[in-house]
């Protein structure tokens, strides 16, 4: 992790926090809990066939970012976005449904 990166975070969940990470749900539902939010709750941001499954096993929404490998290995996803810029505007988005 970048140096001093946690300073810009209120909780910050890794894999030595769970017992079975992705692509089961336990990183993603530790993270709800923490938050005392619902998993229905929330909007996952992922880059991974792994992350993707864990987070949809989790019940939460899942955008997918094409950062490191293409739309077609991220089809388990809610919506795919292209560009990291791409996201905010998704959020509020699906925020209005």
């Amino acid at each position: 992790m970048p140096k001093n990166i946690e300073r810009l975070f209120d909780h910050i969940i890794t894999g030595d926090h769970v017992k079975k990470g992705k692509p089961y749900p336990e990183p993603y539902l530790l993270a709800a809990r923490e938050l005392a939010v619902k998993p229905s709750e929330c909007v996952v941001i992922e880059n991974a066939p792994y992350g993707i499954m864990a987070a949809k096993s989790a019940g939460m929404f899942c955008i997918a970012l094409t950062s490191s490998l293409p739309k077609e290995f991220l089809k388990g996803a809610d919506i795919i976005a292209d560009k990291l810029e791409d996201i905010s505007g998704l959020i509020d988005k699906t925020c209005e449904l």
